[in-house]
């Protein structure tokens, strides 16, 4: 009994071994590799980001309404590769690529030694999984280079807020100055009338430091002070040497172009001539696998039949 469906079980194995074996729809193993950029891929991000990192102050104490902007982040090829490898990974960006495009059975993601990231398919039509790395990982490529692009963009956007806040910064201290300086001139102007001083007093036992503005004479004091209310800009005449390089440094941001196009967060390499490996079971597992499943199920059957003939009457 055992024998005999062992060799049934057997024979239904082998059979079911030669269906799936023209029926079965073979599945494929294909590998994708993923090494960092180079430097020029980058070109187009770093060079903004040196622009935009001169900083270019006098070495001579600055006032404390000068700008102090945050440093700009250095952007090379190790960070922006990080970057690619989180986005890459992102379940968000799977799951949201692989509802829009036609994508293998599972997915993969192995880091090898060194920065080599290697992405393992398994797929039943490996030149559809070929295209489907390839705009699969251009759209992550994509991204990852328009966020960079973009915090960039907003960084060098608020250095010319904080530059053109301190330039407006600049006027409004320097209007308050003139005013300021106005009023003391029109003070010295009343006292210069009263004590009839309209030449400059040349001699004087005073120290420069404390002699009275009023000592410049009536003729100065008038002059000055026409000058003054007709004058048509202040910038000339603000009492900073940082008005200049303030303005330098804001034409300088103003000009940073940021072009993206040639841009590579990562390379991905794959060969579009390489045979995938197939993953289906063999005709020989198919059959032992039968026969062992066979043979328990005889063994199993005779001891249930010899165990009901010792139990009848």
């Amino acid at each position: 009994m055992i024998l005999v469906s062992a060799i049934s079980g057997t024979i239904l194995a082998a059979g079911l071994a030669l269906f799936l074996e023209f029926t079965h729809e073979t599945i494929y193993k294909l590998n994708a590799y993923i090494v960092p950029p180079q430097t020029s891929d980058i070109q187009s991000l770093t060079t903004p980001l040196l622009l935009a990192r001169q900083i270019i102050w006098s070495q001579s104490p600055r006032p404390a309404w000068t700008p102090n902007a945050p440093q700009i982040p250095i952007i090379d090829a190790n960070s922006v590769y990080y970057k690619f490898e989180q986005v890459l990974i992102s379940r968000d960006m799977q799951d949201r690529f692989s509802n829009e495009k036609h994508s293998p059975i599972r997915f993969v993601i192995r880091k090898e030694s060194g920065n080599t990231i290697t992405l393992i398919l398994f797929t039943h039509d490996p030149e559809k999984t070929r295209d489907w790395i390839r705009d699969y990982t251009n759209v992550v490529n994509q991204t990852v280079i328009n966020n960079l692009a973009s915090d960039l963009r907003q960084l060098i956007d608020d250095h010319l807020m904080l530059v053109d806040q301190a330039k407006r910064s600049m006027g409004r201290i320097h209007k308050q100055r003139i005013t300021d300086h106005l009023a003391q001139l029109e003070e010295a102007l009343g006292i210069a009338n009263v004590l009839g001083i309209s030449a400059r007093i040349r001699q004087s036992p005073l120290s420069p430091a404390v002699v009275p503005l009023y000592y410049q004479g009536s003729n100065f004091l008038r002059a000055e002070i026409q000058a003054t209310r007709e004058r048509r800009t202040y910038e000339a005449f603000y009492r900073t040497i940082h008005l200049r390089e303030i303005e330098e440094w804001s034409r300088k941001l103003r000009q940073i172009s940021i072009n993206t196009s040639d841009a590579l967060a990562a390379k991905v390499q794959i060969a579009s001539g390489a045979v995938p490996e197939k993953l289906k079971p063999g005709a020989i597992v198919i059959i032992c696998f039968g026969f062992a499943i066979a043979l328990s199920l005889g063994i199993f059957a005779a001891l249930v039949s010899n165990n009901i003939r010792r139990t009848r009457p």
